[in-house]
């Protein structure tokens, strides 16, 4: 009998253990679906665009090159910077069989120079295959050099540039300006493209946070 109130006493712990495993899972489902619901905002960290040394425009998608362009004819920045992505294997493969194929840059290049950037003041840096590799090759090129840099990029992807950017380049003052000619509605589920950006920008932070890195040859 008096190994009852022990067998007792231990139950009573496993229950309140197992309430205890519950109530936290459901407060950490609660949490990540209430993170899901608001991600549009979550993921959007804007800067107010300011003057800086020069214009940035990450690879990823050409449109971000027509507020670019703007930027820079109201007196941003003097020179604007293009990223040269590395070519996927489908790339290649198109390539290999004779089909025209335009660049990435190539795209972004003629944007920029069709909304009035001239020629001469488009720079161009890469190969890369990440956001994190775009920085890491700006920073060899400004190394050392105190810089500003205004970064234009998709609005999903504010946030995470803005991270990678002030991380790779912490002598330089970076500003992140999203393009006003992306959308990402608040209530993304109900799109496919909208969706798609999300749940990728989502997995993408999570991956740079816990040191995640694509290089060009890996």
């Amino acid at each position: 009998m008096s190994g009852q109130p022990k067998t007792k006493k231990r139950d009573r712990k496993r229950r309140g253990f197992f309430l205890f495993l519950l109530w936290a899972s459901a407060g950490f489902l609660i949490a990540g679906a209430v993170a899901l619901y608001k991600a549009s905002g979550l993921l959007q960290l804007h800067d107010p665009p300011k003057r800086a040394d020069a214009i940035v425009v990450p690879g990823g998608n050409p449109v971000r090159a027509f507020h670019a362009a703007r930027l820079f004819r109201d007196g941003h920045a003097p020179i604007v910077y293009v990223d040269k992505p590395a070519l996927s294997s489908g790339d290649i493969r198109i390539r290999t069989a004779g089909i025209e194929w335009p660049r990435e840059e190539e795209l972004t290049t003629q944007i920029l120079l069709k909304e009035g950037v001239p020629h001469s003041v488009i720079r161009f840096y890469g190969p890369t295959r990440s956001t994190a590799e775009e920085a890491e090759v700006l920073a060899r090129m400004l190394t050392a050099k105190p810089c500003s840099l205004l970064v234009v990029t998709s609005p999903s992807h504010t946030r995470r540039a803005r991270m990678i950017f002030r991380d790779a380049l912490p002598h330089c003052v970076i500003t992140v300006v999203g393009t006003p000619d992306e959308e990402l509605p608040a209530a993304w589920w109900l799109s496919q493209d909208a969706a798609r950006q999300v749940l990728l920008e989502t997995v993408k932070i999570f991956f740079y946070k816990l040191g995640g890195r694509y290089r060009t040859g890996s």
